[in-house]
């Protein structure tokens, strides 16, 4: 049903200088009856899931949600503004995730880097708890870490 289509995610704000960050990613067979467990997680993680055992881990990135854009302040004009505005950025990074430290954290379990200039935690997890984990709200994408391409 999926086979062959191809989706586009961009996520501003993705670093300090705010050039915006694209990962294409294509989507593969899920088996339909499984469809709603791999709704948030790149095609490449879910293959993983598939052959993991019930006690493997693996690190993932957690892409969150888009912090709201309308509480970060314009383009900086000079230095002082710039660095008001990095420091604006980093709260409301760390804001959004907030949520989802506490979750992994009340499963006991750690998260790995939280990045203080984008919506992104790194936390090693079992696939029960990647399959938990893409169901909160403020979790928009799942994808195993490994080496990161801009396109451009």
């Amino acid at each position: 049903m999926l086979a062959g289509v191809s989706v586009s995610i961009y996520y501003g704000n993705v670093s300090i200088t705010s050039k915006p960050m694209t990962a294409n990613v294509t989507i593969t067979d899920v088996p339909k009856d499984d469809s709603n467990k791999y709704d948030k997680m790149s095609a490449s993680l879910s293959s993983h899931l598939q052959s993991m055992k019930p006690n493997d881990t693996v690190e993932i990135w957690i892409w969150l949600t888009p912090i709201n854009e309308s509480l970060v302040p314009p383009r900086p004009n000079n230095d002082e503004e710039a660095v008001q505005r990095t420091e604006v950025l980093k709260t409301l990074f760390a804001e959004k995730e907030k949520s989802v430290i506490a979750w992994l954290e009340s499963k006991g379990l750690k998260v790995t880097y939280a990045s203080r200039y984008a919506p992104l935690v790194f936390a090693n997890l079992p696939k029960q708890y990647i399959l938990e984990i893409q169901q909160l709200a403020d979790v928009a994408w799942l994808e195993m870490t490994g080496k990161l391409e801009l396109a451009g």
